[in-house]
This record gives C-alpha cells, sequence and structure tokens, in this order.
C-alpha cells in the first residue's frame, strides 16, 4: 500500500463537497438536537455556519447576558428563548431592562415562546 499525497487527499476531499441546501436538509433530520449540533460545528466553519442557522431556542441565563448581542446575530433564526436567571438578577428594574434590550434586536421578530425561570413575578406591560 502506497502513502497518498496530499494533493490526492485534497481531490477526494473536493469530490466530497455538498452544498449547503443539502447539508441543510441532512442536519434537519437531528431535528435541533443541540449536542449533536454543537459537535457538528466543530468539524468545519461551513458547518458552523449550518448548525448557528438551524438552531431556533436558546438559553439566557447571567453567564450569556453579556455576550447577547453577538449570540442573536449567531443565531438569526430563533423562534424561542429562555430566560433562567439567578437571585442576583431578580430585580424587578434589571429584568425589565434586559426584556427591553432583547426587544431591540430586529432579528428576534420571529419569537414565538418566551419562557421565564426565576424571573421577577411582574412582567412589563410595554
Amino acid at each position: 500500500m502506497t502513502a497518498r499525497t496530499s494533493e490526492e487527499e485534497e481531490e477526494e476531499c473536493s469530490n466530497l463537497y455538498l452544498p449547503a441546501e443539502i447539508w441543510d436538509c441532512i442536519f434537519k433530520f437531528f431535528d435541533g438536537d443541540n449536542s449533536i449540533f454543537k459537535s457538528l460545528s466543530i468539524v468545519s466553519k461551513q458547518f458552523l455556519s449550518l448548525t448557528n442557522r438551524l438552531r431556533f431556542s436558546f438559553t439566557i441565563t447571567d453567564k450569556t447576558i453579556p455576550f447577547l448581542s453577538r449570540l442573536f446575530h449567531r443565531f438569526s433564526n430563533l423562534t424561542s428563548l429562555r430566560l433562567i436567571l439567578s437571585s442576583n438578577l431578580r430585580d424587578d428594574n434589571d429584568f425589565n431592562a434586559l426584556l427591553r434590550l432583547i426587544s431591540t434586536f430586529p432579528n428576534l421578530s420571529s419569537i414565538k415562546s418566551l419562557f421565564l425561570s426565576n424571573c421577577c413575578s411582574n412582567i412589563p406591560t410595554d
């Protein structure tokens, strides 16, 4: 058995190319399983981009709040948000400010579900 050259390996890889639309169809069979998407996103930048588009739910925690702008830009097709906050962010003013911040992101217009856990009991009307 002879060793393959890098050119032969590169040619073999280029023959395996599939367009993004085909990968979308394949990834949809995983039914939004974020653990599988996380593994796939490590494989290549193309897979990372595809799995980001196919993610429809996101959980906001204390640790993710500073990165919301980047995360909402990265996951552009979100339809469901879960807010799970620690006790130090349960203050009504902080909670209202967080909801206002979330409402300013233009790509979140398709949000259909908002789950609140450990949050304030008063939800603002505006």
